[in-house]
């Protein structure tokens, strides 16, 4: 009786080490190497989403710099525009 196996979910290789198609140290080989692709693709993806949330929490802490420096800032910007205007105005 001889076991059958199935590579990881997708790859569509099933067989039988002994089914002519290669040896079983090289089928299992291949079933390793898919294996191990596989991990990495979904290293990849959790790595892509990290970046994302990392992106976001950089967004955010630039709004917040902007927002404390506009705030010390903005009231020396109104008198600025407050005195170039009543200039004008004249």
């Amino acid at each position: 009786m001889s076991t059958r196996y199935a590579g990881p979910a997708g790859s569509g290789m099933t067989g039988d080490p002994g089914d002519g198609v290669g040896t079983g140290d090289a089928q299992g080989f291949r079933l390793c190497a898919l294996e191990a692709r596989e991990r990495l693709r979904a290293l990849f993806e959790r790595q892509r989403g990290q970046g994302m949330v990392e992106y976001g929490l950089i967004l955010v802490l630039i709004a917040i710099v902007v927002v404390l420096i506009l705030q010390v800032v903005g009231h020396q910007v109104s008198n600025v525009f407050s005195n170039l205007s009543s200039g004008l105005a004249t």
